[in-house]
């Protein structure tokens, strides 16, 4: 249980390090618990609903790991998350391919599992932390009116550079019910401070 729980935070930690990072280099903050707050404060309801969901995901887990080497269960406990692209664009360039976003995922994938090719790129105190997730990220195969789905949506939207301040100000409308999914909301740029205008 210890090593599973140690794998799920690993990776977690790895997806938010990884994301911190702007593209200049400067190691940037991530904004995801001050947009929960924000969430749970618009949402009077999701955070006791974001809370049941965490219990039953980790009751879901010991049991699993009960079952472990037993007949009861055929397969390894993996957490498979559903994912929607949301691709924000004004027509340009920054209108990412469905390719682009089917890629980005397989590599997340192939990280989360501890199989990235470039696992030999990693710093040699944490090649031993560099283990498989058990964690899969699949597109959605349907939407929250349960149509089906591709699990990218493009949005001819002007938000495509967004303050990192404001971004949990930004998302209406656009994501899907993030209990139930992974919204990755694909912009041209974020800045790191400041006022976009």
């Amino acid at each position: 249980m210890k090593k599973q729980l140690s794998k799920l935070t690993l990776g977690i930690a790895l997806f938010a390090a990884a994301s911190g990072i702007a593209q200049d280099g400067k190691i940037q903050p991530c904004n995801t618990f001050a947009a929960m707050e924000e969430a749970f404060k618009a949402n009077p309801g999701a955070e006791k609903r974001y809370n049941t969901l965490q219990e039953e995901a980790y009751k879901q887990y010991v049991e699993a790991e009960k079952n472990k080497g037993t007949n009861k269960t055929s397969a390894a406990f993996q957490y498979t998350i559903p994912v929607v692209f949301h691709v924000l664009h004004q027509g340009g360039g920054e209108n990412v391919s469905d390719a682009t976003c089917a890629a980005a995922l397989a590599q997340m994938n192939l990280d989360y599992a501890a199989a990235g090719p470039d696992v030999s790129t990693i710093a040699a105190p944490f090649q031993p932390l560099y283990i498989n997730s058990d964690i899969k990220f699949m597109l959605a195969r349907r939407d929250p009116n349960n149509n089906c789905t591709s699990g990218i949506v493009h949005h001819l939207d002007s938000r495509t550079v967004w303050a990192q301040s404001n971004v949990g100000t930004n998302y209406t409308g656009i994501t899907w019910d993030p209990t139930k999914y992974l919204n990755i909301i694909v912009v041209k740029q974020i800045v790191p401070t400041g006022t976009v205008t």
